[in-house]
This record gives structure tokens, sequence and C-alpha cells, in this order.
């Protein structure tokens, strides 16, 4: 069976193979939340999956650090080997609904601004280019028993690259890491579904500008998703604080309803809502 890994984050989702991407007709990994939001190399982190299926049960997921680079060529969130699931390329952490796990102490070497060790005979390596937020990311894979994958990422607090002294004192001493954003209300008004959120948790924050050597003060873009099960979902209008989306019932059970909030830096939160059955 042909089968779509998820890149789930600040990237979004890759595309859903056939079909409403809102739609969840089978069970299926929605979004990856890690708490604290942001870290170092060899600290302590929680991570959660929101798994969304359309019978309501249960799904608890295996979760495994990606291990492998890719080559700074390659456009992509992990390594091909991580996406295709090779042993090698993954370090296995357990199966939990919530997992606790520590980040690995070489995770900015790998992912991040610290360019990891040639191996014998190659050419020196350089370091993984940051994103449009100025950010590293550990990339996480989360396996469900069905054979669905998706892809998460950690983000990672690392050194500022080719930074210079006084820039790199200001940065470690003003940064905020980054916080995961909070769903404050999900409902059904008619046949609309409403999200709910503090338009504060769009947090300012510092972005090393590598081109002219100075810090920028950027403010984060939040982002709602919203999908169903037993239902098709419309577009989702964007506020601040609130989006809404029109929402059509199959009437063959319950429908259900899940939310997911998402800020450019990789936080994360969601929430889920069972609609009654008309």
């Amino acid at each position: 069976m042909r089968r779509a890994i998820l890149a789930l984050g600040v990237l979004g989702c890759a595309p859903i193979l056939g079909g409403d991407p809102a739609r969840v007709d089978a069970p299926r990994v929605l979004a990856v939340r890690s708490e604290p939001a942001e870290a170092r190399p060899g600290d302590a982190v929680t991570l959660r999956a929101l798994v969304a299926s359309p019978d309501g049960e249960t799904r608890t997921p295996s979760w495994s650090w990606c291990a492998a680079t890719r080559p700074t060529a390659e456009n992509r969130v992990a390594a091909e080997a991580c996406l295709a699931g090779r042993r090698d390329a993954l370090a296995a952490l357990g199966t939990a609904e919530a997992l606790d796990a520590v980040l690995p102490s070489d995770a900015c070497a790998l992912f991040g601004s610290e360019p990891a060790p040639a191996a014998p005979g190659e050419p020196p390596r350089r370091a993984v280019d940051p994103d449009p937020t100025g950010g590293y990311h550990q990339p996480v894979r989360v396996d469900l028993s069905e054979g669905e994958a998706a892809l998460g990422r950690v983000r990672l607090t690392c050194a500022l690259p080719d930074a210079p002294a006084e820039v790199a004192r200001r940065f470690a001493a003003e940064r905020r890491p980054n916080a995961n954003p909070r769903v404050l209300s999900l409902g059904l008004e008619g046949l609309t579904i409403v999200v709910g959120w503090d338009a504060a948790d769009a947090e300012s924050y510092l972005r090393y500008e590598r081109s002219t050597a100075t810090l920028e003060v950027r403010r984060e873009v939040l982002r709602v998703d919203v999908y169903a099960s037993g239902a098709t979902v419309g577009a989702v209008n964007v506020e601040a604080g609130r989006a809404t989306a029109p929402v059509t019932l199959d009437g063959d059970g319950p429908p259900r309803v899940w939310a997911v909030l998402r800020d450019d830096r990789g936080g994360v939160d969601w929430a889920v809502l069972e609609v009654p059955a008309r």
C-alpha cells in the first residue's frame, strides 16, 4: 500500500495522497508537540502526538529521533533514510501517548548551526541552514500500528553561526525560547466551527540576519488547521484570536473535529470536539 509521510510543524503538512486533506477517514497523526517548545541538546522534553481516528479509539504511537543528517543540497525536513524508516537512521524512544525524552547531545551538530564532523576522507561539512525564523529543529518520527507515520520537529537552542561577539552576547542575553500557543476554545455555532486563542501568543523574537550580522525583532505568525471525521470542512477564515470554518455533517455517526494551532517557530497546541449527531 502506498503511504504518505506527513511533515508536521512550521513547514506544514506534506500533501495527503488523494481525497480531502481536512477529512479524517483513517487513523492519522495531525500534529506533534514538544513541552517545552524549544530546548537545548541534552535537555529533557515531553513529546505528545495528536492522533485522530474516525472511530474515536485511542492509538498509541511509537517514537524515534531521526539520527541521520540530510545532504545540505536536499530541501527536506529530514534525511531520506529517516523518511523511509531505515533502522540505521532512527534512535528508538519508546511507545507512549506522552513520552519523556532527552534531546540528543549532538543535535546542534547534526541539525543546527554547528557543522558535524566529517567522515574520514570526506571534505568538511557545513552547518545546516536555519529556517526562515532563524531556527533549527531536531526531527522526530511518529509511527502508528496501522503503518501510518509522520515527522514532527523540536526547536533547538543552538549558537548563532558566525556572529560577531557583541551580537552573540546580546542574543544570548535577550533571546526568549519559543513557547507553545494555546487553544482556548473550540465549538460549533450552527454549522460553523469556531476556534479561539489568545492573540498575544504570537510572540516577538530575535532573528539573526547573517548577511548583515545584525539582530532583527520579528513577530510570530499563527496558523490554524481544522480537520474532521464524518464531516466536510470548508475554508478556514482567520482573524485576531479567532478562526471560523463552515462544516457539512454527514449524519453517519458523531462527527469529530480537531483544531491545530501552530506558530511559525514550531510551537503547537490543539483541541478536540465531538459534535452531537443530527
